[in-house]
């Protein structure tokens, strides 16, 4: 049929549709309508929905036209439509502009005309194929959109310039974002890699060309680079540029590389200002007069100035991590070891002395003090320095021992003040007492008190002297005991006897209980007997007039305990650790009692001398004290296995 006939055909059925617009009116009809619906919608939608009817309507207006010329025009239209459509509009729009194809054609270009049947197979295959792959390029265009539009976002969200080297054509993309990053227009756009390369620092470029060509090469998988880039003000700025070639030939020549630049300066600046600060830091723990290390968690110590190696005489290699710790003296290292690791984990400062080896050889003494600090991951770690404190620790020792000689001197002053005192008082009395008894030989009941009083303080006097020559035994190593078996109850019972006296004097209760079967033990029975009378009568002395004092003689397992209990003045619990120690008095009215402190030092080591043990006990003041003496039973000292309880 000619074109002409056919174009009138098509006129008159779309006049003749009952009144009804035709089908090109009808899509005038529509295209009007979502013209006006489009005046309330926003550009992007408006592009999504206008364009792709536009191509639609203009490849519909256009291919009665195009038919003309050839039978196939048609479809090449529709399917430009199709394209434009699926561009703009997606995939629904793409389908759209397909469907609206396929009804057009079957309805003006294929028998019969104006139905939507086809009258022939091949006619039906030719539109199904067109429908198949306009639909497909549908998808294709719309995917590849979609693509390009996750890149376009990608790339405004990100701060890296992008560009595209292809290598094979000698041309280069910069991406709008790297122009911005530089400064530069898209006017200003550089042609050619090789304009980039020229706005590298000069004494960045070398490195730079060498890094690119070994990439280029195949050498490194990526390309990587720290260089300053100039920027269109002519300052430079510090860039990493990353890139990857993407694509070879078969012979592995590159044809295309795709990278970024990104802006560094900030980051760079910061490693330029740490790392200046740690030059300074350097150079002050060099010239410190102090020995400085520096320890992270987990890593030991990670610095040693030059003071630490001088004064240890090892290389830096040796003693980083835990080296250092071989120059600890054995017995300080687990205390030195334990105390960092805590008050590195709990952040708390770490202050310990201890002994350091040094290049000498010679243990020295050293102040170690660290304070706690975070790195920039969030690490713990310390800062520290030592001091050799060696010459500080002797004048110590010997101001330590000067106070010692001093108090030594003191108590030797107060010993012989005492003596005087202890031996003036006695002697002064004696002879009063044989004045009186010269003036009155041949009165009886006073002659006998003078007898009683002489006898008394004589005794007194002997056990004062006792004292003193059996501390002075001690001290040179000359007190012997002898040794036998000694019946304690038969001893306690005659000590009592001996200090009833006085008790009954006082006047002060004395009870004893003993047990008969304790014993037997083996000692020099004066010396326990020496024992015995130094604790009943301190207990004597302390205990108030109507108090009482206690003895009792029991057993053990092991061991015969004798204990002396008062209801006396008591022991201070500040003093109650030195009681046992030579001239030591708890106040002055422990001294207005008497004595020279010398009793309770001798029970001391005259037990000990069997083997044996003292303790004292009391509640404090006003309290009472209790003295406990372990002495071993005869077999267990025999045997050499006193234990006492």
């Amino acid at each position: 049929m000619p074109s002409k006939t056919r174009l009138k055909l098509v006129g008159a059925a779309l006049a003749r549709v009952r009144g009804r617009p035709g089908p090109v009116r009808f899509l005038s009809h529509a295209a009007s309508r979502a013209a006006r619906g489009a005046s309330i919608m926003t550009t992007e939608t408006l592009g999504r929905v206008a364009v792709p009817l536009a191509a639609t309507l203009t490849a519909i207006a256009t291919s009665p036209v195009l038919n003309r010329v050839s039978a196939g025009a048609p479809f090449v239209v529709f399917h430009l439509a199709v394209i434009v459509s699926a561009w703009f509009g997606g995939l629904l729009g793409g389908l759209l502009s397909t469907l609206a194809a396929v009804v057009v054609v079957d309805l003006l270009f294929l028998q019969p005309y104006y139905s939507l049947g086809v009258a022939r197979i091949a006619e039906a295959a030719l539109l199904g194929i067109f429908a198949l792959t306009a639909s497909l390029i549908s998808y294709l265009v719309t995917r590849r959109k979609r693509a390009e539009e996750r890149l376009q976002y990608a790339l405004e969200a990100s701060t890296d310039g992008l560009w595209d080297w292809n290598i094979a054509a000698g041309s280069v993309f910069f991406s709008d974002r790297w122009l911005e990053s530089l400064g530069f227009t898209r006017d200003e756009r550089p042609g050619s890699m090789a304009e980039r390369e020229k706005l590298v620092h000069p004494e960045d470029r070398p490195h730079m060309q060498r890094l690119l060509a070994e990439h280029l090469a195949g050498h490194t998988p990526t390309y990587e680079c720290e260089n300053r880039l100039m920027t269109r003000s002519g300052s430079y700025r510090w860039n990493l540029a990353r890139g990857h070639v993407v694509a070879r030939s078969a012979d592995g020549t590159p044809l295309r590389m795709v990278g970024t630049d990104v802006d560094i300066s900030e980051r760079k600046h910061f490693e330029l200002a740490l790392a200046a600060s740690e030059v300074r830091f350097r150079r002050m723990a060099e010239a410190a007069p102090v020995m400085i290390w520096l320890a992270a968690e987990g890593q030991g110590r990670t610095f040693f100035n030059e003071r630490w190696l001088a004064f240890t005489g090892r290389t830096l290699e040796h003693v980083l991590g835990q080296g250092w710790l071989d120059d600890v003296h054995p017995e300080d290292r687990a205390t030195v070891v334990k105390g960092f690791q805590e008050a590195l984990a709990a952040g708390a400062v770490f202050r310990c002395e201890y002994r350091l080896r040094a290049a000498e050889g010679a243990f020295r003494w050293v102040l170690d003090s660290a304070a706690p600090f975070e790195t920039d991951g969030g690490a713990k770690a310390s800062i520290g320095s030592c001091l050799d404190i060696t010459d500080l620790k002797e004048i110590e020792a010997q101001r330590a021992a000067l106070v010692r000689e001093q108090a030594v001197s003191h108590a030797k002053d107060e010993l012989l003040a005492q003596v005087s005192h202890e031996l003036r008082n006695p002697l002064m009395a004696t002879v009063l007492w044989v004045d009186r008894l010269r003036d009155s030989a041949r009165e009886g009941p006073p002659l006998q008190r003078g007898l009683d009083a002489i006898r008394r303080l004589t005794h007194s006097q002997l056990m004062l002297v006792n004292d003193l020559l059996d501390l002075s035994r001690l001290l040179f190593g000359k007190l012997s005991l002898n040794m036998t078996q000694v019946d304690l109850p038969r001893l306690v019972n005659t000590t009592l006897e001996l200090v009833r006296g006085m008790a009954e004097l006082k006047p002060v209760r004395l009870e004893v209980s003993i047990d008969r079967l304790a014993g037997p033990v083996r000692g020099d029975p004066e010396r326990l007997q020496q024992v015995l009378w130094n604790l009943v009568t301190n207990a004597i002395k302390f205990t108030p007039s109507g108090g009482t004092v206690t003895v009792r003689l029991g057993r053990t397992a092991r061991c015969v305990r004798i204990e002396v209990i008062d209801t006396g003045r008591g022991i201070d619990p500040e003093f109650l650790p030195y009681v046992f120690d030579r001239f030591r008095q708890q106040d002055a009215e422990a001294q207005a009692h008497g004595g020279l402190g010398l009793g309770l030092s001798l029970v001391r080591e005259l037990v000990e001398l069997h083997h044996g043990t003292v303790r004292a006990e009391s509640g404090g003041e006003r309290q009472g004290a209790r003295f406990t003496v372990d002495i071993p039973l005869a077999a267990d000292v025999e045997s050499g296995l006193a234990a006492p309880e």
